[in-house]
């Protein structure tokens, strides 16, 4: 507790309270776990089976961030290549 009284505001506001964990860490770490176990699951005879379907949700999510990103990238495209020039 004595760190949490030391520590700078912006610290805090940044960072927050580094000493307590919260469950959602906890329940968001359980969920990577299970996501992975759904992909590359084991059937019957011991070999892995991959579920395509867990994939094609992955793969559309990251092409729609992607297209999300692209107006951004347009944007900020001159301001990098002034600066690669100068």
């Amino acid at each position: 507790m004595s760190e949490q009284k030391n520590s700078h505001p912006f610290d805090k506001m940044m960072f927050g309270n580094r000493l307590q964990k919260t469950d959602d860490e906890e329940t968001l770490s359980q969920a990577e776990l299970e996501d992975d176990e759904a992909i590359e699951s084991v059937s019957e005879e011991g070999e892995p089976s991959i579920d395509f379907i867990k994939i094609m949700e992955h793969v559309e999510t990251l092409m729609g961030s992607v297209s999300e990103l692209k107006p951004l990238y347009k944007k900020v495209m001159p301001f990098i290549d002034k600066f690669k020039q100068s």
